[in-house]
């Protein structure tokens, strides 16, 4: 016998649209049948065959209203509810929606006969998938749970992504268990004819051809690891020199406001006293403005008293004479004192001059310093540009 899928309705032979989840099954003897198909999860539910497309068309459209319910529940993807009640609520969710489906096309559960297969993914260590005898309902979803316990989980996916969830000797360990369940399944529920002994050394077989491809794919996961470890210590080592950096960086902001803040409060200080010492200075002055001022209206009080008495400074009683001589005096005080201001005034110009050219002589040695770093810079730019380990002979 062969099994295909049917080309839609018209099989026998008018063509038409594929039907996904039909199997049409050839037989010498018997002609061609037809069954329906859905796989949810690790369990394949198939229907009775029949020659009746029509009927194995309803029986399609409860399997996929069973998956479909399901999805709904989101029980498909096992995130909704924890491992442990997962089972249990996932074999009461099949069961209610088999049995409303059915209800709703207006079949039994006699008619449909459904028959349940587990299907175990073993590509990464047998490169096929196991097949559980084709059971009914309870006895199906009691191997479903026994499979589905022996394999753990392990997801399906490529060999990396299987050693991304375990290492190569939980997944060997993974495989006995699985082996093993398996054997037992068939021993307990396979046909009369099945050779347990030949079919698990057949396994055996497959398991052992497959080691050159399992090392093959531990040593690239070695690699992976092995890469993204080094990835992992570069980043490390980049993030702890930035981070270094970024602490002398603080270390030197700091010291720098430090400085500036120490160099501020000398400033302060400095200019606190310099006031201090002006206001004292400006306080000498105004007392000593003042007894002089004080002194002068005495003095001018007094002169003014002797000229009413007319008598001169000493008492004398003041003649002509002696107005000509004080007169006389008076005059040559005069002339010593512009004498002395035009010397003064002499002295302050040499004196502005000296001062003058010290600032200018300052002035050309700090250009000439700054002119001597500057070249002693550029002469460290260019020996360390010589000194560079990739110069080129064009350089």
């Amino acid at each position: 016998a062969s099994a295909d899928g049917c080309d839609g309705p018209s099989c026998g032979g008018g063509g038409g649209a594929r039907t996904r989840g039909v199997i049409r099954i050839t037989a010498k003897s018997r002609g061609v049948a037809y069954q329906a198909m859905v796989i949810i999860q690790m369990v394949k539910i198939t229907s009775r065959a029949t020659r009746e497309l029509p009927e194995v068309l309803e029986f399609h459209m409860v399997l996929t209203g069973v998956k479909r319910h399901m999805e709904e529940q989101r029980l498909l993807d096992g995130k909704r509810v924890s491992e442990e009640s997962y089972p249990a609520e996932f074999e009461q969710a099949l069961r209610s929606s088999l049995q409303s489906e059915l209800e709703s096309v207006g079949l039994t559960f006699e008619a449909m006969a459904p028959q349940l297969t587990t299907v175990v993914s073993a590509s990464y260590w047998i490169g096929e998938r196991l097949y559980t005898p084709r059971v009914g309902l309870d006895t199906g979803l009691q191997i479903w749970r026994r499979m589905r316990l022996a394999r753990g989980r392990v997801y399906m996916g490529s060999p990396l992504a299987l050693l991304r969830q375990m290492a190569p000797q939980e997944l060997d360990q993974v495989w006995r268990q699985l082996l093993e369940t398996y054997m037992m399944i068939l021993q307990e529920h396979g046909p009369d004819q099945t050779d347990c002994g030949a079919e698990r050394a057949r396994l055996e077989t497959l398991f052992e051809a497959r080691r050159p491809l399992r090392k093959q794919s531990e040593q690239q996961w070695n690699a992976l690891v092995m890469a993204r470890e080094e990835r992992l210590q570069r980043s490390w080592g980049r993030w702890a020199s930035q981070s270094q950096r970024r602490e002398r960086a603080d270390m030197e902001r700091e010291e720098r406001r430090q400085r500036r803040h120490a160099l501020l409060e000398r400033r302060s200080e400095h200019l606190e006293r310099e006031w201090m010492r002006r206001e004292e200075r400006r306080q000498r002055r105004c007392a000593l403005l003042a007894a002089r001022l004080e002194r002068q209206e005495r003095i001018s009080m007094a002169k003014a008293e002797r000229e009413d008495r007319g008598q001169d400074h000493r008492g004398n009683a003041l003649t002509e004479d002696l107005a000509e001589l004080l007169i006389d005096r008076l005059l040559a005080r005069w002339r010593r004192r512009g004498r002395g201001s035009t010397a003064q005034e002499g002295r302050k110009k040499a004196r502005w001059q000296r001062e003058a050219e010290i600032r200018r002589l300052q002035m050309e040695k700090l250009q000439a310093r700054s002119r001597e770093q500057q070249r002693q810079r550029q002469q460290a730019s260019r020996w360390r540009f010589l000194r560079r380990t990739d110069l080129t002979m064009a350089e």
